[in-house]
């Protein structure tokens, strides 16, 4: 699996938030770190979503994308008559238009970027929230930039493009198809999903299967953390909690053709992590990857 900039991030965040704990605070006993090892989906959660402009971060979720053009811009849908309107008719009808970028492989551009909520991190240690709203600005703003746009050229390998399988209706919470112009526009919200323990591989999980990015395995996460410079963390617990992420995609009227999909993928993370000369620090940390691909 690519070592996405959510990852990165999470290891700057970590780095940033443990770095500067270490040197300032006493331990205090740590908590217990969760048991199961069980994937679950959930009722929708309180978790808050995060969405920014291409140079701040703000509390509103990115709006469906207008395939007009590479940036996303707010459209103000209208029902589509004699569309798929159910759940599983929208699934097949946007399963049935994958396919075909899978089988066709258009060229396409990437671009992804990451937020972090300073704001929204939590610990059972009080003065730990006050430092991060110090601290991880540097991380944020680091972050929540698009990166520059990777091109992909027509007829090569499109394995790597999420989703990976067909979607079930039974992982989708709700799905919506409205009409932009020349274009039906799918969204499918993904159900909640708590992973208590990180998996080997990320796509074991409905929101690995569908999203990718955004989403973390063992390997990705342990190793980017563990291998940060200056200090050595070694995690104790990394349980991830995603709640509001959906795909959206642009797909022609005319020809089934997807245009445009963008995944934003939010999750809460949950660490215990050991560090040196301090003992356990805990922090549950707010995330969100925003990925676009424009064929």
């Amino acid at each position: 699996m690519k070592l996405v900039k959510s990852v990165l991030a999470l290891g700057l965040t970590a780095m940033l938030l443990f770095t500067f704990a270490a040197c300032n605070k006493d331990p205090k006993p740590p908590s217990e770190p969760p048991t199961s090892d069980e994937v679950t989906t959930t009722e929708p959660g309180t978790l808050e979503t995060m969405g920014t402009s291409e140079t701040e971060a703000s509390s509103e979720k990115p709006a469906a994308v207008d395939v007009t053009t590479a940036e996303a811009t707010t459209i103000a849908p209208t029902t589509v008559p004699g569309k798929p309107s159910t759940k599983a008719e929208i699934v097949d009808y946007f399963n049935a238009a994958y396919k075909k970028v899978k089988t066709e492989k258009p060229g396409y551009t990437f671009r992804e970027r990451t937020v972090i909520d300073k704001d929204g991190i939590r610990s059972s240690k009080s003065w730990l929230e006050n430092v991060a709203s110090m601290v991880l600005p540097i991380a944020e703003n680091a972050f929540a930039k698009w990166g520059d746009p990777e091109v992909t050229s027509k007829g090569a390998d499109h394995s790597d493009l999420p989703p990976y399988v067909n979607v079930e209706p039974k992982w989708v919470k709700s799905a919506t198809c409205t009409e932009n112009g020349g274009n039906y526009i799918i969204r499918l919200s993904l159900v909640d999903e708590s992973v208590p323990v990180l998996p080997k591989d990320s796509r074991t999980t409905i929101h690995g299967r569908m999203l990718d990015r955004g989403v973390y395995n063992h390997g990705s996460v342990i190793d980017g953390i563990e291998q940060i410079p200056v200090i050595k963390i070694e995690i104790n617990t990394f349980a991830c909690d995603y709640s509001g992420s959906y795909l959206d995609a642009a797909i022609n009227k005319a020809t089934g053709a997807v245009v445009k999909v963008t995944t934003w993928t939010t999750c809460q993370a949950n660490v215990e992590a050991k560090v040196p000369l301090f003992g356990v620090l805990d922090a549950s940390v707010p995330l969100a990857n925003e990925s676009e691909y424009t064929f």
